[in-house]
């Protein structure tokens, strides 16, 4: 029973993953802070949020689409990282990027992301890490990052 426990925290993290670079929604793209002047640190922190959430929420629903209420193995698994949570990560940090971060923060918000696109690329090199308790880890810097420069949703993985 340990490793199905295991399995089903694997699970848990790799849909938690997501939350830290969920490309969101939630909001207007078409929404632009460029034509009403330098956007503020609050409004980025929320429409990042935003982006984060959606990310989310569209791993969650497809994890439930695929796996419905029974529990993956381990290979369904990193399956579902591979073919859907590594996409759908890098689809947030495109999105993320593609915010204009308030005036004086583009190293802050730079670092975070890069972090984060690490955290990706050891997720595409050792699929293993999907089903792996300490999985999480890929992202520990980038989360700590995106806590610290006061994020909600993003680095909550």
């Amino acid at each position: 029973m340990p490793g199905v426990r295991r399995l089903a925290t694997s699970l848990a993290l790799l849909l938690a993953a997501g939350a830290l670079i969920a490309g969101c929604g939630g909001g207007d793209d078409n929404d632009t802070t460029a034509s009403s002047g330098p956007v503020t640190k609050d409004a980025y922190i929320k429409r990042a949020d935003q982006i984060c959430a959606q990310g989310t929420l569209t791993i969650g629903q497809a994890g439930r689409e695929q796996f419905g209420s029974s529990q993956p193995t381990q290979d369904q698994a990193v399956q579902f990282g591979q073919d859907t949570v590594v996409p759908s990560l890098e689809d947030t940090l495109t999105k993320l990027r593609a915010l204009d971060p308030p005036p004086g923060d583009q190293a802050k918000t730079s670092a975070i992301y890069d972090a984060l696109e690490q955290g990706i690329d050891k997720l595409k090199q050792d699929p293993g890490l999907f089903v792996e308790s300490g999985q999480s880890g890929a992202f520990e810097r980038a989360n700590g990052l995106a806590q610290a420069y006061g994020f909600q949703q993003c680095g909550q993985s």
